[in-house]
């Protein structure tokens, strides 16, 4: 219990650490220092739809093991993709009921 509280803790201490490494940078980078980029508005479109659905692909594999979401087919690799983002310690022993298709190797 001990180790699994400890490993939670580096992690909240790592994402901690991240978030602060990336306010510092948006805080120091000037955005106008360089040509700005131009996107049109589908390519922005497109972004934000992608965006939404990587968002809701890592809820729905926040949720997967606590609710009726487990039957559901990519459950498993939801649960699985949201481990390996926040835990990647943890990553090989999540893909355990995962087909070696749904897993990529």
């Amino acid at each position: 219990m001990a180790t699994t509280a400890g490993r939670g803790i580096l992690a909240l201490g790592t994402v901690a650490a991240l978030l602060v490494i990336g306010v510092l940078l948006a805080l120091l980078v000037d955005p106008f220092a360089r040509m700005p980029i131009e996107v049109d508005t589908a390519t922005e479109w497109v972004a934000r739809v992608l965006l939404v659905l990587g968002v809701a692909w890592v809820v729905i594999g926040m949720l997967a093991a606590r609710t009726r979401l487990v039957g559901r087919p990519g459950a498993a690799a939801a649960r699985a993709t949201w481990i390996a983002s926040t835990r990647p310690w943890r990553a090989r022993e999540s893909t355990l009921g995962v087909l070696p298709l749904d897993r990529g190797a």
